[in-house]
């Protein structure tokens, strides 16, 4: 689930994604549906901010930021490390 260019992180495969609980799912797909949507409607002119996120928006990349990524547990990584979320914090203005 990497956005755009090299994975700067920890690419989450779908066989990594399968092996989130299902809040941890939830929580993935309630963040995408909103990043998705903030980046179509940027179009290179709005910057994307965290303000914009809805209440269960934040709290699902808060869990997805603090939860150990499936297999990377022994390394200490998480969903901050992902190249998702690295890629959309390289986009954030806040």
């Amino acid at each position: 689930m990497c956005m755009q260019g090299p994975p700067y992180g920890i690419p989450v495969t779908q066989e990594i994604h399968d092996r989130y609980s299902l809040e941890l799912q939830h929580a993935w797909m309630v963040f995408d549906l909103w990043w998705k949507e903030e980046w179509d409607q940027a179009d290179g002119e709005r910057k994307t901010s965290r303000s914009t996120m809805s209440e269960d928006v934040r709290n699902a990349y808060e869990l997805i930021k603090k939860t150990p990524i499936p297999g990377y547990e022994a390394d200490g990584l998480t969903g901050k490390d992902s190249c998702y979320l690295v890629f959309v914090e390289s986009q954030l203005v806040d």
